[in-house]
């Protein structure tokens, strides 16, 4: 505050001279303060991140659809009403989890209940645990040496 103002010249004049500069000086310092407040209370934009997108894990049933398709590219698997088709709703309820689904049992139980669909396996004398058991080891008439299909 200068000195001049606090000489009493005229008492009341001094007094609002006084007031009137603090009143400045509180303005001037709102004016500075309160953007400065503002600017650092504003949230930041986040930064871009380095993380590598996640890719979303195949259902089984779209994985079991692409083994098919990669060996059989021109399956009928998905048209309605076809053996491929009976053969694939069978393989979708019997491997519900991706971790169960190796490329060659399915291949191998795709034509197996194909064979069963389209030769009318229902009516056949002897069928024993076809269809019925996920191992297809175990269905009559097929033989395996190692777990794998070999007539």
């Amino acid at each position: 505050v200068p000195e001049a103002l606090l000489v009493r010249e005229d008492g009341e004049r001094t007094g609002r001279k006084l007031k009137r500069y603090m009143l400045l000086s509180i303005i001037i310092l709102l004016a500075i303060t309160i953007p400065l407040i503002i600017s650092f209370s504003r949230p930041t934009a986040a930064e871009p991140t380095t993380a590598e997108p996640t890719t979303a894990v195949p259902t089984a049933e779209e994985e079991i659809n692409e083994i098919i398709l990669k060996k059989f590219p021109e399956s009928r698997h998905t048209a309605l009403d076809t053996p491929q088709n009976e053969a694939f709703k069978w393989l979708k309820s019997f491997h519900t989890y991706n971790k169960d689904i190796a490329d060659r049992q399915i291949l191998v139980q795709y034509a197996l209940c194909t064979l069963f669909y389209s030769g009318k396996g229902s009516d056949w004398t002897e069928r024993k645990n076809w269809l019925e058991v996920k191992d297809e080891c175990k269905w009559y008439g097929v033989e395996c040496v190692d777990n794998k299909v070999i007539k």
